[in-house]
């Protein structure tokens, strides 16, 4: 693969497959399982040469080991703005974040929507926001949230591996989260902007 390629294959919806050909969701579902289980994925590729995977798992604990499964987070009355272009994803959230926990949740398609839903006498506990979005994407809007909003929480979204890297998302009351994610992935976010 070319560098150019080889920078989005985790992504999900990337593919170079013609439209109606390919999903993109092959290498990205793989991504998801893999970071599930505390695994990471190392691509190496050139283009001529061929493609190296290699997948990485943690060790398993002897049994009795096993740390006790800590209870879900109580986030009823957690106020959660989630902000994705796509429409897949935000049905997909209307269904998984009330089982992790979130009383109240209101979706949007891009960031202006949500800026302009912003009420100063009512406003989130938290905005999940993708960063992959058209027009305004997640760098801008976390932007303009700070600009008004200084201390609201915001979790971004996404499926570009080194995200966590980025410095612009390295603020007090911002975290990351990787797509896809999984229930457990999402609840231990959304208990640490709970507290």
């Amino acid at each position: 693969m070319a560098p150019e390629v080889l920078a989005h294959v985790l992504e999900p919806f990337y593919t170079t497959k013609a439209v109606g050909k390919g999903t993109g969701l092959g290498l990205s579902m793989t991504y998801g399982v893999v970071k599930a289980h505390g695994g990471t994925i190392d691509i190496a590729s050139q283009p001529g040469t061929g493609t190296t995977v290699k997948l990485r798992f943690p060790r398993i604990p002897a049994p009795g080991q096993a740390e006790a499964a800590s209870p879900a987070p109580v986030l009823g009355s957690m106020k959660v703005y989630f902000v994705d272009d796509d429409e897949d994803v935000r049905f997909l959230m209307t269904r998984m974040l009330p089982k992790a926990g979130v009383g109240q949740l209101q979706t949007f398609s891009g960031g202006k929507e949500m800026l302009e839903s912003l009420s100063p006498g009512d406003l989130p506990d938290l905005v999940i926001l993708d960063q992959n979005m058209p027009g305004m994407d997640g760098v801008q809007t976390l932007a303009r949230i700070r600009h008004r909003h200084p201390e609201m929480p915001v979790l971004i979204s996404s499926g570009q591996p080194d995200i966590e890297q980025w410095d612009c998302f390295r603020l007090p009351r911002v975290g990351v989260i990787s797509k896809p994610f999984n229930l457990e992935e999402i609840q231990a976010k959304l208990a640490q902007f709970a507290l």
